[in-house]
């Protein structure tokens, strides 16, 4: 679970309480897409998954515990996982990298960029909002460019890594 929640934060860059608190109800095995509830400006957030993304849930909801993707049996209160901390900190001495739930956030955006993907695609995979830019508007991302981004920035997240190895 913990493994699962962090890998799912820097490939989606969701915040950690988006995440958190995810109901199996908006994610979509079927057609591999994700949806958060931005806590920033309470907008639903939908993306599509990459390929391991839509693995690592297929998985997860074989194992289903509750209606959280990250359920958490010692979370009775919430049902969810909450304040994974403990797991933060395992991986920060195992790497020695230390990091914030937020800077998997940025990493995710900085991967975004570093692929040359435009500010307006960055800011729709972020659900990020400038009011005043009249142009944002008028611009409109494909869920077929959601898709390609999604699935670069998860290609760079496991490079190097194979699987079963």
């Amino acid at each position: 679970t913990n493994l699962d929640f962090l890998l799912t934060l820097v490939l989606t860059g969701f915040r950690r309480e988006e995440c958190e608190s995810l109901p199996w109800s908006s994610v979509d095995l079927k057609y591999g897409r994700i949806t958060s509830i931005d806590l920033k400006n309470g907008e639903p957030h939908t993306l599509p998954m990459g390929d391991r993304l839509w693995k690592i849930m297929k998985s997860r909801k074989e194992q289903q515990y509750n209606e959280y993707a990250f359920s958490s049996p010692k979370s009775k209160l919430k049902g969810h996982a909450a304040h994974l901390y403990e797991a933060k900190s395992k991986v920060i001495v195992s790497s020695g990298v230390s990091f914030t739930f937020h800077d998997l956030r940025r990493t995710f955006s900085s991967i975004a960029e570093n692929l040359d993907y435009g500010q307006y695609t960055i800011k729709r995979l972020l659900n990020h909002t400038v009011s005043s830019d009249v142009t944002e508007g008028y611009v409109q991302i494909s869920d077929k460019k959601l898709r390609m981004a999604m699935q670069e920035i998860e290609d760079i997240v496991f490079a190097g890594y194979k699987e079963g190895g």
